[in-house]
């Protein structure tokens, strides 16, 4: 799963639920988050550029939880277990074949 914007994934991730994705501190500070669009997380792809796959989510995020020890300037604790993206709606899953 990537987080970017449709065209583009500027940083990876875990799916945690169908709600949270949990990632590193660093890539939660360029989250845009804006009133008519905002920064999106990719699901069920493998190659981001190709739209057409069948099982391609793109969920906008609705909130950010930063580390609140991450460092930026150290770049100490940039962990992803402590830093979450909560998506507007769900993410489905699925079971497909490769």
């Amino acid at each position: 799963m990537g987080i970017g914007t449709s065209g583009h994934a500027y940083c990876g991730g875990t799916i945690v639920s169908d709600q949270f994705v949990v990632t590193a501190a660093h890539c939660g500070e360029i989250v845009f988050i804006g009133s008519y669009s905002s920064d999106i997380i990719i699901a069920g792809v493998f190659d981001y550029f190709d739209k057409n796959q069948p099982d391609r989510q793109e969920i906008e995020i609705e909130k950010v939880f930063n580390n609140p020890v991450w460092d930026k300037h150290s770049k100490e604790q940039d962990v992803s277990a402590r830093f979450k993206i909560k998506v507007c709606g769900r993410i489905q899953f699925c079971h497909t074949e490769l």
